[in-house]
C-alpha cells in the first residue's frame, strides 16, 4: 500500500492511542522509518485491512477498538525493535541472556561492546533476534540452560556473529560453529570475548555498497540499478562542502555522551578525544578501537544523514589526510569479509558492473593477515560465505577519492592499512572459487570517475548545487529530494536561525518549507507558511506573520486551487467513457440504476445537468460522493459536468439578496467547533443545497423533541447578497429540478461563508447557525489563493499543471498517473515532455524509489540532447529554462486553433554608436520582422530580417551587442541616452547585461546573473523597470515612472562596484543619477546571490509579444516603430 495512504489511515487512529503508542505510531510516520519497518508485512497487511474501511466509511467505534488493539498488540513490536536497533549505531551489540543480572560484568561488557541488551526470557530474546536486521551483529551471551533452548533456533541467522556460554557442562554439539566459547567463569569468558573481539570488524562488519550498472538505452529496464548510489554521492559532495561549526561539534560530543553514559573507558576517550584532537592526527583517531571510529563508520554503514552531517568535518580532516598521502603508484590490496550466500550470487550476477563503498574502506598489503583474518577456511557456516576481495588501485585513475598507505599513521602499524575515501567506485572484475582454501576471490579495481555512464547524471545533479561553499538551505533541497522530509525540516529551520529577516535566502526557505508541508498533507501549515511567503514578498516584516493560524483549514486552499485547475482543463471522450465504466461496475446487479446509466448515456445534454444532479441517481450520488471524500481522480472525472452545473447555476445567477435554510445533524463535538469558530470562515467542497422555505427545513429535522445523545440538530440561516464579488455562482433550480416543491437554492463547490453566530433556539430544541455568502477578497487567505492561482494561469489547463497541483498536494501516485496521460497526449518533439519527466524524477526522489529515479534522469539527458523547439535545435539551457520544475507551463491543446499573422512590417531603423574603451565602431541596422502571437515573445535577431551593413566580429545572434565583454572587476559606470517613439500594446524594448559564460551552477541564466538596465513595456508608456536576476532572487524588480519616456532622450545608468550595484534614470547628463531605480549589495552573499565576478555583454534587444509585451494583445497597424539611442559610454575607474 502506498505510504501515503498508510499514514492517513493511521492518523485516523491517534486520537485513540495512549501516550506511548502515539509515540511509536509518530515514529512509524517519520520520513526517516527504515523500508524494512514500512515494508513489514504484518504491519503493511494489517493496515491495508483498514484501507477499504476507511474508503467505505464503515468505520464505528467497535472497529476503531479493535484497530487500536491490532495496533498495539502487533504492530508496535516490529517498531519497537528496529527503533532500538537504529538508535545506536556501532555494528555490534551484546544480548545478556541469563537469569543473573551481574551488573559488574555487564559494565566490564560495556568497554567491549558498548550496546547492551539485557534479557530474563527465551521466547522475548528469541523474537528480538529474529527481529533484528540482518546487517545488524549481535553476541550472544547466556547460561547453559537458556543456551540449550536458543541456539538451536537462532544459530543459522544471518544477525548472530558469535555465541559464549557461561557453564560448568562444556560437552556441546559441533554443528553450532558460531559458538566461541564455554567458560566456567565470568572473567574468563568477558577475556574472550575482549580477545575475539578486539578487531572482529575487518572482517564481520558489512561492507556498505551500493551495486549500479550500465544503460546504453534509457528505455530499457533498469531494475538492477541502485539509484541511491547517485543520491549518496551527491548528498556526500553537498556535506563536504558545507562548513562547519562550534554547534555542530558541541552537538556531536552530546550525542555520544548520552551513547556512552555509563561506559567509563570510552568516556574517557572522549574526554581525550576533546582535549586533544586536532586534524593531523584524525587517521590515527579513526584507526584507534573508540567512539570515534565505531560511530563514524556506523553512521556511514547506516546512511545515519544526520550523524553524517555532524561527523562531516572530520570526514573532510580524514580526505586531506588521505590526499596528502595519496600512493604513488599501481597497488594491489585485500580485505576478507563473510558475506550471506544471497550477497555473493548477487555480486556473481554483477560482473563487469560497478560497486559504489558508501563507508571508508579499510584494506591490506599484507594478503597473508586477510587471509588470517577468514580463520579456519574448513569451518563452514550455513548460508555464509568467506571471501578475499583483491582491489587494484592505480592513482593515475582520474578519481576524486584518494586512497593511502596510512601505516604510520596507524594505532595498528603492523597492518600495512590501505584507506580508501568513501564513496570510492570499483569495477568488478572477476569471481573465483579458491578450492584448496575453500573461500571466494573477488577481484576488484579502483575506477575513474568518467568511466561509468552515471557520471553526466552526477555532473547534472552535482551543478544543481554550484560549485563552491554549500549552505543548510542546499542541504535541506538535497534531503528533502532523497525522501527525508521531516530531516530537510530540521536543516531548513537551522538555515533560517542564521540568516538575517533580510536575507533573500529566507524566501526560498520558506517556500520549501511550504512544498514539504503540502507533501506531508500537512495542509494548516502549508497555509502558515504561505502566509509568511505573502508577507515577504510584500516586503512585511516576518516577526509580523507569526499569528496562529491554527483556526484556518489549509485544506481548503489546495481545493480552491485543485478546483479551479480541474474546471479549466479540457474534458475528452475518454475521460466520459472511464467514468461511464466505472459506474456501470459499482451499480453491477441494480438494473434501476443501471436503467438511470442507459438514460444518461442517451439523453444527458448541458442544459439538463441540473435535472439530472437533484434526480435521485447514480449521477447525484457519486458525483456528490467525490466531491465529499475528495476523491481527486472521480472529481477529474466529473469535471465537464460540475462546469456544466456551474454554466448554468451562472445563467440563473439570483438577482437579488435571498436568504436561505438548510438542516443538519452533527455531531458535539462538530457544534463545539463551530461555536468556537465564529467570526472565521466555512469552505463548502460540495455543492451545497439550500430551501428558500424555512418550514421544508424544519420538516426535514423531524421530531425537535427526540434528541439524539450523539448529535445536535442544527438549522443553517444562509444570507447571500449576488453583489457579494465571488466566482461561486448560486441559483434558484426550482424550475429544473425533479423535487420542484422544494424550492431548492444551490450554491457551487467551494463556495466560501462567513460563520456570524450560533445559537440555541430551546423552544423548538434546535440551534441555529447563522453564516453569510463572502466575498472571494474578504478572508485572509486571499493573497495566498491568488499566489496559487497565478502559478497555474489564467485560461485553459492541461495534465502536467494537474499532475503538479495533485503533486504538490502529496498524491503522489496520481500524479504520476496524470503525468503518463500527459505524455500519452504529446508528441516527442514537445518540450513539455521534458517537464513531464522532471516532474516524475521529483516523484521517485520523494518516494525514495531511486531506481525509478535514475531510469528518468537516463530519459531526461536523452530528451536533452535531441529535443527541438519549432525546428530548431535550442541549448541545453534554454530547455531548462523552459522545464524548469518550478514554472508551470501552460500550453495549448495540440488539436487548437493558433491565429497568425501573415504581415511584413517595419518595427524600427536607427543608428548606434557604441564606444567600448578606445575602439568606436558604428552598425546602421533595418529590421523587418512577421508578427507573433501576443502569446508568444520573441527577440528580434539576424534571422528575422536584421541588415547588418557594417560587419563586426562578434556573434551576437543578430541582436545589437557590444564588441568587447564588459570587464569584472573595478568600479564601473555604464550610461546610455536614447528615446523610444510611438510605442504600442505589443513590445519590449531591454538593454540587458548578460554573462559571457556559465562558470556557476547547471545553466547560464538564472545561476551566472543578468542584469536588466532597462526594461519598458508597450503597453505602459511611462513606466521604466530595472532587474537583477540570480539564482535565488529571480528577479529583483523595480519600477519608476517616467511620464515623457517615450517623447525625450533619457540617461540611463548602471554603477557597478565590485561590492554594490545601482541603476538611475536622468532627464540628461548632469543629471544622470536623479533617480535610484535599484539597488542591490554584496555583504556576505554567496554566488546564488552575487554572481557578477565574470565577463558580461550588453545586449539592446526588442521583444514583440509575450506574457508581458503581448499582456493586452498587439496593434499591427502601429508600425513602424524606432529607438533612437543617441550614445552609449563605458568608464572604468
Amino acid at each position: 500500500m502506498d505510504n501515503h495512504r498508510l499514514r492517513a489511515i493511521i492518523l485516523k487512529l491517534q486520537d485513540r492511542l495512549n501516550d506511548d503508542d502515539r509515540e511509536r505510531l509518530h515514529f512509524y510516520l517519520s520520513n526517516n522509518v527504515p523500508r524494512r519497518i514500512q515494508d513489514d508485512p504484518t504491519l503493511s497487511g494489517t493496515l491495508s485491512l483498514m484501507d477499504p474501511l476507511f474508503d467505505q466509511d464503515k468505520v464505528n467505534e467497535k472497529d476503531f477498538t479493535f484497530l487500536v488493539d491490532v495496533f498495539d498488540e502487533i504492530c508496535v513490536w516490529v517498531v519497537w525493535v528496529v527503533k532500538r536497533n537504529d538508535n545506536h549505531l556501532e555494528s555490534f551489540s551484546l544480548i545478556w541472556l541469563n537469569n543473573n543480572k551481574n551488573v559488574d560484568i555487564q559494565r566490564e561488557l560495556r568497554n567491549i561492546i558498548n550496546h547492551i541488551e539485557i534479557f530474563h526470557d527465551v521466547e522475548e530474546c528469541q523474537d528480538y533476534v529474529e527481529r533484528t536486521p540482518e546487517n545488524g551483529r549481535l553476541v550472544l551471551v547466556t547460561n547453559g540452560e537458556f543456551g540449550q533452548q536458543i541456539i538451536p533456533s537462532i544459530h543459522q541467522l544471518r544477525q548472530i556473529s558469535s555465541i559464549y556460554i557461561n557453564s560448568e557442562d562444556k560437552q556441546w554439539s559441533n554443528d553450532f560453529p558460531k559458538l566461541k566459547g564455554i567458560h566456567v567463569t565470568m572473567d574468563e569468558l568477558v577475556s574472550q570475548i575482549r580477545k575475539d573481539h578486539k578487531n572482529p570488524r575487518k572482517i564481520e562488519e558489512p561492507v556498505w555498497t551500493n551495486m549500479f550498472t550500465t544503460i546504453s538505452d534509457a528505455g530499457k529496464s533498469t531494475t538492477r540499478i541502485n539509484g541511491q548510489f547517485v543520491f549518496f554521492q551527491v548528498l556526500l559532495d553537498c556535506l563536504l562542502r558545507l562548513k562547519s561549526n562550534e554547534n555542530d561539534r558541541n552537538e556531536l560530543i552530546s550525542y555520544c555522551k548520552k551513547e556512552y553514559e555509563g561506559n567509563q573507558s570510552e568516556l574517557n576517550r572522549l574526554h581525550e578525544f576533546q582535549s586533544s584532537y586536532s586534524s593531523d592526527n584524525v587517521l590515527w583517531w579513526y584507526t584507534r578501537e573508540s567512539f570515534f571510529y565505531k560511530t563514524l563508520n556506523g553512521a556511514l554503514r547506516k546512511e545515519n544523514i544526520h550523524m553524517i552531517y555532524l561527523y562531516r568535518s572530520f570526514i573532510i580532516d580524514i580526505q586531506n589526510q588521505l590526499e596528502n598521502h595519496q600512493c604513488q603508484c599501481l597497488t594491489r590490496v585485500y580485505r576478507s569479509q563473510l558475506i550471506s550466500i544471497d550477497e555473493l550470487n548477487y555480486l556473481k550476477n554483477s560482473v563487469g558492473q560497478y560497486v559504489s563503498v558508501n563507508s571508508i574502506l579499510s584494506t591490506s598489503f599484507e594478503k597473508e593477515i586477510a587471509i588470517f583474518r577468514l580463520g579456519d577456511t574448513k569451518h563452514q557456516w550455513d548460508g555464509i560465505e568467506k571471501v578475499l576481495f583483491e582491489i587494484d588501485a592505480d592513482p593515475k585513475v582520474g578519481t576524486t577519492k584518494p586512497f593511502a598507505d596510512i601505516s604510520e599513521f596507524s594505532d595498528f602499524i603492523d597492518e600495512s592499512e590501505v584507506l580508501f575515501m568513501l564513496g570510492s567506485i570499483f569495477r568488478l572484475n572477476s569471481i573465483t572459487r579458491d578450492n584448496q582454501n575453500s573461500f571466494w576471490i573477488i577481484q576488484m579495481c579502483l575506477c575513474s570517475d568518467d568511466e561509468h555512464d552515471l557520471k553526466q547524471i552526477l555532473i547534472d545533479m552535482k551543478n544543481e548545487i554550484g560549485n563552491g561553499e554549500t549552505n543548510l538551505c542546499i542541504l535541506g533541497k538535497v534531503v528533502r529530494r532523497m525522501g527525508y522530509l521531516d530531516l530537510a525540516k530540521k536543516y531548513y529551520y537551522r538555515c533560517l536561525d542564521e540568516l538575517s529577516q533580510n536575507d533573500p535566502l529566507v524566501l526560498t526557505v520558506y517556500k520549501d518549507l511550504a512544498k514539504i508541508a503540502a507533501q506531508q498533507q500537512d495542509y494548516e501549515e502549508n497555509v502558515r507558511l504561505r502566509h509568511i511567503i505573502a508577507k515577504i514578498n510584500m516586503f512585511t516584516r516576518i516577526s509580523d506573520t507569526e499569528k496562529s493560524t491554527t483556526g484556518i483549514i489549509g485544506q481548503f486552499a489546495f481545493f480552491q486551487l485543485l478546483l479551479d485547475c480541474l474546471l479549466q482543463l479540457q474534458s475528452n471522450e475518454n475521460d466520459r467513457n472511464e467514468l461511464i465504466s466505472y459506474c456501470e461496475k459499482e451499480c453491477k446487479g441494480n438494473q434501476n440504476e443501471l436503467n438511470h446509466l442507459h438514460k444518461f448515456q442517451s439523453g444527458y445534454s448541458p442544459d439538463n445537468a441540473l435535472w439530472w444532479y437533484t434526480r435521485e441517481s447514480f449521477f447525484y450520488k457519486t458525483l456528490n460522493a467525490a466531491l465529499r471524500k475528495q476523491n481527486i481522480h472521480m472529481i477529474y472525472l466529473y469535471r465537464s459536468f460540475i462546469i456544466d452545473i456551474q454554466n448554468q447555476l451562472q445563467n440563473h445567477q439570483c438577482q437579488c439578496a435571498t436568504r436561505v435554510y438548510r438542516c443538519q445533524l452533527i455531531s458535539i463535538d462538530e457544534l463545539n467547533y463551530l461555536k468556537n469558530s465564529v467570526g472565521q470562515y466555512v469552505s463548502v467542497n460540495s455543492f451545497l443545497s439550500t430551501s428558500s422555505l424555512k418550514e421544508i427545513s424544519n420538516f426535514y429535522l423531524g421530531d425537535t423533541s427526540r434528541r439524539s445523545i450523539d448529535f445536535e440538530k442544527v438549522l443553517f440561516e444562509i444570507d447571500a447578497d449576488p453583489k457579494v464579488v465571488t466566482t461561486k455562482p448560486f441559483a434558484d433550480i426550482s424550475q429544473f429540478s425533479d423535487f420542484i416543491d422544494e424550492s431548492e437554492v444551490l450554491f457551487m463547490p467551494g463556495s466560501i461563508f462567513r460563520l456570524n453566530s450560533v445559537i440555541r433556539d430551546d423552544q423548538n430544541q434546535v440551534w441555529i447557525i447563522g453564516m453569510c455568502l463572502c466575498s472571494d477578497d474578504e478572508h485572509d487567505l486571499k493573497h495566498i489563493l491568488v499566489d496559487m492561482k497565478n502559478e497555474i494561469g489564467n485560461g485553459e489547463t492541461n495534465l502536467c499543471i494537474l499532475g503538479k497541483v495533485v503533486r504538490r498536494m502529496g498524491h503522489f501516485d496520481l500524479a504520476k498517473k496524470y503525468y503518463y496521460r500527459c505524455l500519452d497526449e504529446l508528441s516527442q518533439n514537445d518540450p513539455l515532455v521534458l517537464t513531464v519527466y522532471k516532474d516524475l524524477a521529483e516523484i521517485a526522489s520523494q518516494q525514495k524509489d531511486y531506481e525509478e529515479y535514475l531510469r528518468l534522469r537516463h530519459i531526461i539527458a536523452k530528451i536533452k540532447e535531441k529535443i527541438q523547439l519549432n525546428g530548431n535545435e535550442i541549448e541545453i539551457s534554454e530547455i531548462d529554462k523552459l522545464t524548469d520544475n518550478d514554472t508551470i507551463q501552460k500550453r495549448k491543446p495540440k488539436n487548437s486553433i493558433r491565429c497568425n499573422w501573415h504581415l511584413t512590417l517595419l518595427i524600427c531603423s536607427f543608428i548606434l554608436i557604441l564606444m567600448i574603451g578606445t575602439g568606436i565602431f558604428t552598425l546602421r541596422l533595418m529590421i523587418t520582422k512577421n508578427l507573433p502571437t501576443s502569446s508568444e515573445e520573441r527577440t528580434l535577431t539576424c534571422t528575422d530580417g536584421i541588415k547588418n551593413q557594417d560587419e563586426t566580429d562578434v556573434d551576437c545572434g543578430g541582436e545589437i551587442c557590444t564588441k568587447k565583454c564588459l570587464p569584472q572587476q573595478g568600479y564601473h559606470t555604464f550610461e546610455d541616452n536614447f528615446n523610444q517613439d510611438g510605442m504600442v500594446d505589443m513590445s519590449k524594448w531591454k538593454f540587458d547585461v548578460i554573462p559571457e559564460s556559465r562558470t556557476y551552477g547547471n545553466i547560464i541564466w538564472p545561476d551566472n546573473g543578468a542584469i536588466y538596465l532597462m526594461a519598458h513595456l508597450g503597453h505602459d508608456r511611462t513606466k521604466i523597470s530595472a532587474s537583477i536576476v540570480t539564482k535565488l532572487s529571480n528577479p529583483l524588480w523595480n519600477s519608476t515612472k517616467v511620464s515623457d519616456a517615450t517623447t525625450k532622450h533619457h540617461v540611463y545608468t548602471l554603477k557597478w562596484t565590485p561590492d554594490m550595484m545601482e541603476m538611475f534614470v536622468g532627464p540628461n547628463e548632469k543629471e544622470a543619477l536623479k533617480t535610484r531605480i535599484l539597488f542591490l549589495e554584496k555583504k556576505n552573499k554567496d554566488w546564488t546571490q552575487w554572481p557578477f565576478d565574470k565577463p558580461y555583454r550588453l545586449y539592446m534587444k526588442l521583444a514583440v509579444g509575450g506574457n508581458a509585451g503581448g499582456k493586452h494583445g498587439i496593434d499591427e497597424g502601429a508600425f513602424p516603430q524606432r529607438m533612437e539611442i543617441d550614445w552609449v559610454r563605458f568608464d572604468e575607474q
